[in-house]
């Protein structure tokens, strides 16, 4: 049983989990709030926006800052699930999926609680909240993970 578990996991070395705005989504065009026109600008390009800045647009890290933010926790995470798939109790590829998970829901959390800078005035009556990244929730819910095996 050890051994055919361990040939499973060779087929996932170098795998990884990419976390981001990804798949269909990514090139989704943002949608409108009511009474405004559609913007041109993919959910993508958006965020990139918003997590790095434009000469408009302070940056507003959310997922660079999320990792920052909890790195100790992620390394202790995944050397707890390391040591569960040392011990056989999960496989390879259910861990990469629980660091996806995980890191989805962080930045999605973080989003959800406001990221500084705040807002400017006309920017809070324009979309009638004070919160940053918060217009329609399409760019919170674009977040996502997957895992991308590397075989060998």
């Amino acid at each position: 049983m050890g051994l055919s578990r361990i040939i499973k996991d060779v087929n996932y070395a170098g795998s990884v989990v990419e976390v981001g705005i990804l798949g269909p989504e990514a090139a989704a065009p943002k949608q409108p709030h009511e009474g405004r026109k559609p913007s041109p600008a993919t959910m993508v390009e958006i965020g990139g926006y918003q997590e790095f800045g434009t000469a408009t647009i302070p940056a507003r890290s959310f997922i660079g800052a999320w990792f920052d933010e909890n790195e100790s926790a992620n390394l202790a995470f995944a050397r707890d699930l390391a040591a569960k798939r040392i011990g056989g109790k999960l496989d390879y590829r259910r861990s990469l999926e629980l660091m996806g998970v995980k890191a989805q829901g962080g930045i999605q959390k973080r989003i959800a609680r406001g990221i500084e800078p705040p807002l400017k005035a006309e920017t809070i009556k324009r979309k009638g909240s004070s919160k940053p990244l918060i217009d329609t929730g399409q760019l919170r819910s674009s977040i996502t993970y997957r895992v991308v095996t590397g075989g060998t």
